[in-house]
Formats: structure tokens, C-alpha cells, sequence
């Protein structure tokens, strides 16, 4: 019975880290819109293992300008055995980053994860080859992340606009980020349960303060200490997409799998055209769009940190009885058994109009 070393599958990674730029199409089936480059690298990337407890820091700097999305990245390690007609694998560190990216910046990332070692152990029935067979994993007891992006087109149009060479809008009421994300990441659905389920969201506040005398007035005030206020009705879009491990192709053989637990399971439907000595798997994604309507205010202090919060929302499409869906398309990620690279970095906190913490010049985004 082979043994399978750990093997990391992932999409197009830049640097050691998957990007959306280099995954799959979420409306469709096959690539997405690649129009950006991006260059990431890791500084510092360190794992003492404690007892059962392992710690992963890992320091990371990039850049990035473009376009690209929407689009899925999905990453995971995977180590096990197979002997031709089943297959046993023991899956973690996944990562699935879903969205649409525009704009020009730098970015550092710190992560910090916290890993905890399982041990499994259960009676293999085989007659006179009975035995008793133990695993181990690692799961993730906690992953923080720390997001710090300078936004270098809005540097460069405020530049602009505090030097007169861009009339068009006062600076005062520009807003605050030039550059448009949507992106959302699950950081164990994969490896758990071989589900994960993302929401990529771009939501906007329309500012009634902005129509009334005394709002206009509090705004006027703020900016002069240069602070902003908005409240009022917020529209959201977002994009719920699911992915789900299907396939596993190695050995010559491939594997139609479930995933319960951390672990891989899954018996032999056919012959697999795919190197015998890589792990091969089959994504199974489903998308819709959808359009929710609520209420909601955001609130800077000194323009270095914001905060707010929304009501709860609803469907506007729904409520129209209109449901756009898209899928499900299959696509398939390989890599040889044994490849390695740094793991998947910690999610990203979108930010929404529900909580957000942030500064303006540079953006912070911080989150578990």
C-alpha cells in the first residue's frame, strides 16, 4: 500500500500564496479574467512545534495592480495511502479566497496560526491481517490575520486633488479607498468537511446626511477636523459560491470521495489517465448573485480609524422571485506528491458596512 507524502494542491499560487487572479471562473467554467500582476513574497516564515501544539508565523510583503476576477482560488495538504481500490487521505491547511480585485497597492501580511495535534485510532477488520492503525492530524486551533494595504491610487488621485489638478470632486467628499475588492476566504470548510462556502460582497451606503441641512452642516464640521459620517440605506452585492471536493485521482486510479472529520475517504470508480505519483483533484463549484437592501452608518475619527454597523437585510431579488444561478462547473488542481510551499495565509475580514476597522492612508484589516 503506497504511502502518500504530504502534498499541497493548489491553484496558480504568486509568491507561495493562491490569489483570485490566478484561479477558476466563478460563473463559468475554466480560468477567470487575469488582467492584474502581482508579486508576493514571504519574509519571514517560522513553525516551533510545543507538545501537541504546533505555531506558524509567517511574514509576508506584495504588490499588486489590475484587474482580475471574479474568480475561486482553493488550496489544501493532503497525506494518506491508497492501495489501488481505496483511498485514505488526511486533509489540512485549506484555504478557498473567492472575489473580484481592482486596483494598485502594497500590501503586508503577518499570520499567526495555532495548530493542535489529533490522534486517531481505530481497528482495521482483515482477518489474520487485522490490526490496529493510527492517525494524526493537525487542525487548527486558531489562524489571526493582520491585512495592512496602502492604497496607492488613492494616495496618488488625493496628491492630485489637494494640488488642484483634479476639480472634478472636492476632496472632502471623495471616498475613502480607490481601489474595489470583493473577496472572502474559508480557512477549513475544504480540509473539514471538503465543503466550503464564501460570500464576496461590495456593499455601499447612500448617505442621506448629505440631503439634509443639519447633516450637511456635521459634515462640513467633521471634515474640518478631518473626520466623515454616513448613514442611511445600504445595498449590498454579493456572490454565494460553494466548492466541494469531488474526485481525487492518483495511482492510476480515481477516487470518488467524502470528506468527514479531516478525512479523505473514498473507493476506486475507474482508471486515471493522471501521473500515478500526483495528487489530482476534481472542485465542484455552484454561484448565484444576490442584491439585499438595509440601513446602516459608518463613522471615522480623525480619519484613522472607522467603525459602523448595519441593520439586517433583505433580498431584493428574492422578494422579486429572481435567483440567479450559475453551475455547477467542475475544475481540477494536481501536484506531485511531496510538493510544498508556505501554507494558505489567514482570512480576510471584508469590509462590509456591518463592522469595519480600518485606517485610511494606509487600510488595516485585522481579524480571526
Amino acid at each position: 500500500m503506497p504511502a502518500i507524502p504530504s502534498t499541497r494542491v493548489s491553484t496558480q499560487t504568486v509568491g507561495g500564496y493562491i490569489t483570485v487572479c490566478k484561479g477558476f471562473n466563478m460563473f463559468a467554467a475554466g480560468r477567470a479574467i487575469d488582467l492584474a500582476a502581482e508579486w508576493n513574497t514571504t519574509l519571514a516564515d517560522v513553525e516551533p512545534v510545543v507538545a501537541l501544539f504546533k505555531v506558524h508565523i509567517q511574514v509576508g510583503f506584495g504588490v499588486y495592480a489590475g484587474i482580475c476576477g471574479p474568480a475561486y482560488a482553493a488550496d489544501i495538504t493532503l497525506e494518506g495511502q491508497t492501495d489501488g481500490s481505496s483511498l485514505r487521505l488526511n486533509a489540512s491547511r485549506s484555504e478557498v479566497l473567492a472575489g473580484f480585485e481592482m486596483g494598485f497597492g502594497l500590501r503586508f501580511i503577518l499570520v499567526f496560526d495555532v495548530w493542535q495535534e489529533v490522534v486517531e485510532a481505530h481497528w482495521v477488520s482483515d482477518g489474520w491481517s487485522s490490526h490496529l492503525e493510527v492517525n494524526t492530524r493537525w487542525d487548527v486551533v486558531g489562524r489571526y490575520g493582520f491585512d495592512l494595504t496602502f492604497d496607492l491610487l488613492m494616495i496618488i488621485v488625493r496628491f492630485l486633488l489637494t494640488r488642484g489638478e483634479l476639480p472634478i470632486v472636492a476632496p472632502a467628499r471623495f471616498p475613502s479607498g480607490a481601489g474595489l475588492a470583493m473577496i472572502d476566504s474559508d480557512v477549513s470548510g475544504l480540509q473539514t468537511t471538503g465543503h466550503a462556502a464564501v460570500e464576496p460582497k461590495f456593499s455601499m451606503i447612500i448617505n442621506v446626511l448629505d440631503y439634509l441641512a443639519n447633516g450637511r452642516a456635521l459634515i462640513d464640521a467633521l471634515a474640518k477636523v478631518g473626520a466623515t459620517i454616513q448613514a442611511g440605506p445600504t445595498i449590498t452585492l454579493s456572490a454565494p459560491t460553494t466548492v466541494d471536493l469531488k474526485k481525487v485521482e492518483t495511482w492510476g486510479m480515481g477516487f470518488d470521495v467524502a470528506t468527514a472529520n479531516g478525512v479523505v475517504t473514498g473507493l476506486a470508480s475507474g482508471l486515471s489517465p493522471s501521473d500515478p505519483s500526483s495528487l489530482k483533484l476534481t472542485l465542484r463549484h455552484s454561484s448565484s448573485i444576490a442584491l439585499s437592501f438595509g440601513l446602516g452608518y459608518t463613522c471615522s475619527i480623525s480619519k484613522i480609524f472607522s467603525t459602523g454597523a448595519c441593520t439586517p437585510s433583505f433580498d431584493l431579488l428574492g422578494l422579486l422571485g429572481i435567483t440567479p444561478r450559475f453551475g455547477p462547473f467542475d475544475n481540477t488542481i494536481e501536484a506531485a506528491w511531496g510538493a510544498t510551499a508556505p501554507p494558505a495565509r489567514a482570512s480576510r475580514p471584508q469590509a462590509g458596512c456591518c463592522y469595519q476597522v480600518h485606517l485610511d492612508e494606509p487600510e488595516v484589516r485585522a481579524g480571526v
